[in-house]
């Protein structure tokens, strides 16, 4: 056998044993995220591991490559190039050209795809990677200042990881005549008690935090959900609607960060407004629509007797980013359904609020 079969054979080996990136999905992954879960199409929930989540990018990138087919091919390999040079961990390097890629293909469902992908990103920072990320690294998604800075200089845009709500959202809804609430666990807050089988993230055991307000008439909503055997909130979503101005507020716990249960947790703890954009827990208003912003039922224990308090006297406008959904609706699609349980029974104006447009902007509704 000659020396260069040797080499040969020793070559094929090696690229044989070599790890493949994993192929991209053949359909879409995910449906949406919120509240810590992802919900598969079908309405599942899945969790995912790192193949699914590298799975998932390529799926994306792929996807939005393909919408933009008829632009220059220069500009997404230049983009790809740079950040490559500049992010060695594969999945940042991944996320960031998905983040570039919304930005410049612009797609019609451009929210629900920044949050995915920034699911997809703290999914691997907190649960898969096995690094330590610093304080630097967290509060630019991963990469870090320096980073960030060198790609903006080529005019590839990274938007830092915001980690509180900041006081202008808070000033901007109570001129809008929204309740802004005490700290939660705190005096004017109830315990309203457990939710059995909330919604999203079955895995977690949610408490229902109810507080009444009076001037403005309003009131609000607080969500902590728990770990089995836990006492540290590791989902903590908060509601707050104006009774006669219609508007509400949206805040949430800073992604990978928990509270513990009973010690006080003020506004400027939560992420909100615009802000949650970039806090990837979910496009608030794409399933908190409708009539009022809850997704509740008025039969389950916590919620008996003050669904009333939670009901605007109209249709309800959520005061969040522009690029989110802004609450179509409401719809009469289910008016021509035959059936002694029709949904409209219930959700109607004056009883548990009117259902919103069932459309292409609220891609994760029901």
């Amino acid at each position: 056998m000659s020396r260069h079969t040797i080499l040969l054979g020793l070559v094929l080996l090696v690229a044989a044993c070599a790890p493949r990136e994993p192929d991209a999905f053949k359909e879409q992954p995910l449906l949406t995220v919120g509240h810590g879960a992802f919900i598969a199409p079908d309405g599942k929930q899945v969790t995912p591991d790192l193949v699914f989540v590298q799975r998932a990018q390529r799926y994306y990138i792929e996807a939005l490559r393909t919408l933009a087919r008829d632009r220059s091919a220069i500009a997404f390999s230049e983009a790809r190039t740079a950040i490559d040079a500049a992010v060695k961990d594969r999945v940042l390097a991944d996320a960031t050209y998905l983040d570039w890629l919304v930005d410049v293909v612009e797609p019609d469902n451009a929210a629900t795809l920044r949050a995915i992908n920034n699911a997809l990103r703290w999914r691997y920072m907190n649960e898969l990677s096995k690094r330590e990320w610093s304080q630097d690294q967290r509060d630019w998604k991963g990469l870090g200042k320096e980073i960030a800075d060198k790609l903006r200089g080529r005019g590839i845009k990274v938007q830092a990881s915001i980690a509180v709500g900041g006081g202008e959202y808070i000033r901007a809804c109570a001129a809008a005549g929204v309740p802004v609430p005490p700290p939660v666990f705190t005096g004017g807050w109830v315990n309203r008690g457990v939710l059995n089988d909330p919604f999203l993230a079955q895995d977690l055991s949610a408490e229902v935090m109810f507080f009444k307000s009076t001037s403005p008439e309003g009131a609000c909503i607080a969500l902590p959900r728990y770990p089995q055997g836990s006492d540290r909130a590791k989902v903590f979503g908060l509601i707050c609607i104006g009774k006669q101005s219609r508007n509400a507020c949206f805040w949430d716990n800073p992604n990978g960060k928990a509270f513990q249960k009973n010690v006080p947790v003020a506004i400027e703890e939560f992420v909100g407004g615009v802000d949650l954009v970039a806090n990837a827990q979910g496009v608030c208003s794409d399933c908190h629509a409708g009539e009022n912003p809850y997704v509740v039922h008025p039969d389950k224990p916590p919620f008996v007797g003050i669904t009333s308090d939670l009901m605007p006297i109209g249709w309800h406008r959520p005061l969040v980013d522009a690029s989110w959904p802004q609450n179509p609706g409401p719809t009469n699609a289910l008016d021509a359904e035959a059936s002694t349980r029709r949904c409209d029974s219930c959700h109607r104006a004056g009883g548990a609020g009117r259902f919103p447009d069932g459309s292409s902007q609220l891609p994760g509704w029901c």
